[in-house]
């Protein structure tokens, strides 16, 4: 498998759960956050989840995907799939609360 995606994903995978932890405080300790501040918090950690199990599950001929690599590989694309739903939950939330304002 080639050391570079695997390090890749590695590193997305570890920024994009150290952000999205960063958020999740953010969001819940600072009272006055916007709905559609929340949102937009939101939609750039999505696109760097998304990215990192994109290359987690990206496979070529001669090698495995890094997250299927054991024992940490699937447990990260799990992680990862949590803290991705998770944040979409939130936006179709923040969404609601923006449509019922007007």
């Amino acid at each position: 498998m080639s050391q570079t995606r695997l390090r890749a994903y590695w590193a997305t995978s570890i920024l994009a759960t150290l952000i999205y932890v960063l958020l999740v405080f953010l969001l819940l300790m600072v009272p006055g956050v916007e709905p559609l501040e929340k949102v937009w918090l939101l939609l750039p950690l999505i696109v760097l989840l998304t990215g990192s199990l994109i290359i987690g599950s990206w496979k070529t001929k001669g090698s495995k995907a890094p997250m299927t690599m054991w024992p940490l590989g699937p447990v990260i694309g799990g992680v990862l799939v949590l803290e991705l739903v998770h944040c979409i939950i939130g936006i179709i939330t923040q969404m609601l609360i923006i449509l019922r304002k007007h």
